[in-house]
């Protein structure tokens, strides 16, 4: 599942302080001014993009 966000740095920040655990730290890519994922309790993988 993805959510494209404003700010991913902002949105990793604001769900760590709810206690979700990234997989890693937010990195770039060619399309994406940020990315970084998460699981959810269940496991699943959901990817938070910046545009």
């Amino acid at each position: 599942m993805t959510f494209f966000v404003a700010d991913v740095e902002e949105t990793v920040a604001t769900l760590k302080q709810k206690g979700v655990e990234f997989v890693s730290d937010p990195v770039t890519a060619p399309d994406a001014a940020g990315v970084v994922c998460a699981r959810d309790p269940d496991g699943i993988l959901i990817e938070f993009v910046q545009i």
